[in-house]
């Protein structure tokens, strides 16, 4: 990799970060550095700077996500299990997290740091040595592709959540009455408003994601 491609590529990654981190520049740079390292199959200095990134925001997936993978590389299987771990708990998206748990049953029976039956990484399935199966795809554009899905993730949460609390609103404040299960009426909401509102918001949720995988799609 020469010096221009290791500058757009970590350009790149903080640009796509940035969009990602609550952790402030600080973090970012951590974060894009190893992403950089990870890339050029440095893993000695891309633990170093994903080991600080996930320390100065532990909020944000894409740390352990690229710190997990590192961690494989240098065969290092039960912390890289906690890393994945880690960022399913922080709600990657669903391609990533899928990858999180492929990897982790995958790596079940592997020993590492000194264990008596390591297992080398070429024993690795092609899709468990670098994420999800995105070939002929660069790590920019995989951090690029991931804060774009990340974004479309929360867009669509508020949206649901919105939904709730339309429905919490009207369950309150609203003209509707039901019976209880007593046969008593009170003020609610009665399932086929709840459905629609639900089904209204679920659409637009759909609609932001499909949006924004068209979108990450042109990322490569």
């Amino acid at each position: 990799m020469t010096k221009r491609q290791k500058f757009s590529l970590q350009s790149a990654a903080l640009t796509a970060i940035m969009l990602l981190t609550t952790g402030g520049p600080t973090s970012a740079n951590e974060l894009a550095n190893g992403v950089a390292s990870y890339s050029k199959g440095d893993y000695a200095s891309a633990r170093i700077s994903l080991t600080a990134a996930t320390q100065q925001n532990p909020g944000n997936w894409l740390g352990h996500y690229y710190l997990a993978n590192t961690l494989v590389q240098l065969r290092q299987y039960e912390a890289a299990k906690a890393e994945y771990t880690r960022c399913m708990e922080l709600n990657a998206p669903a391609s990533y997290a899928a990858y999180c748990q492929k990897a982790i049953s995958q790596m079940s029976g592997f020993k590492g740091s000194g264990g008596s039956s390591s297992a080398p990484t070429d024993s690795l399935t092609p899709s468990l040595k670098g994420g999800p199966a995105e070939g002929g795809i660069s790590e920019a554009a995989k951090v690029r592709r991931a804060a774009i899905m990340a974004q479309a993730e929360k867009e669509a949460e508020k949206i649901r959540k919105e939904a709730d609390e339309k429905i919490k609103d009207l369950e309150q404040n609203g003209n509707y009455w039901v019976k209880d299960e007593h046969g008593n009426e009170k003020l609610g909401v009665p399932d086929s408003v709840r459905k629609e509102i639900q089904s209204e918001a679920e659409a637009k949720a759909a609609e932001i994601i499909k949006r924004a995988e068209r979108q990450a799609a042109g990322f490569r």
